[in-house]
């Protein structure tokens, strides 16, 4: 029997401008975020 294979990847074609914008800005947020707010790392 045959494996029913499911595409869960995000459709990015379809997300507008203003959706673009606000996922970039997350993601932009997260990455100053997890670089100067860790201070575990720090001595």
């Amino acid at each position: 029997m045959k494996k029913k294979q499911f595409d869960n990847r995000p459709k990015f074609d379809r997300l507008t401008d203003k959706e673009w914008q606000e996922t970039t800005n997350s993601v932009k947020q997260l990455v100053k975020w997890r670089l100067g707010g860790s201070k575990t790392c720090r001595s």
